[in-house]
């Protein structure tokens, strides 16, 4: 039976703080996240869109190439509404679902191979840290 790892009173005091004085904001990608809370500023995506629009101003990459990274992203990212708004851009532009298909094969490779990487970084971290105290991982300022 697996143990749990050793309870640290500063840590999880942080958690707690972190929580109540940041909670999730509204997300674009999940208007019902925060449906109970007030967002305590207006929401204003001006800069995010100009951003998005000088990055697909280059020349460097086909319309196709931008398309394809982008909805690789979006669902590696887990937005639902803008993976299904890329879905249609990209049937837009002449995708084929073949191509989609295969583009959701690759994405989800690389994706789970980045999930067991860090999954593996997690356990041996949790070994380190059941071998020994609970040291600046605790600290309000680790170094």
């Amino acid at each position: 039976m697996p143990q749990s790892p050793p309870k640290c009173p500063q840590l999880t005091k942080m958690l707690k703080f972190c929580l109540r004085e940041f909670p999730l904001a509204i997300s674009p990608c999940n208007p019902t996240s925060s449906s109970n809370r007030t967002h305590p500023m207006p929401y204003n995506d001006s800069l995010i869109v100009d951003h998005i629009k000088q990055t697909h101003s280059t020349d460097l990459l086909s319309e196709r190439e931008k398309h394809i990274i982008g909805l690789a992203v979006t669902m590696t990212r887990g937005c639902q509404v803008c993976t299904r708004n890329r879905v249609e851009k990209a049937r837009a532009i002449g995708f084929t679902d073949d191509e989609l298909n295969a583009l959701v094969a690759i994405t989800s490779a690389i994706n789970s191979g980045v999930t067991a990487a860090t999954a593996r970084v997690a356990f041996g971290m949790l070994e380190e840290a059941n071998a020994g105290d609970c040291d600046n991982v605790c600290s309000a300022n680790p170094e």
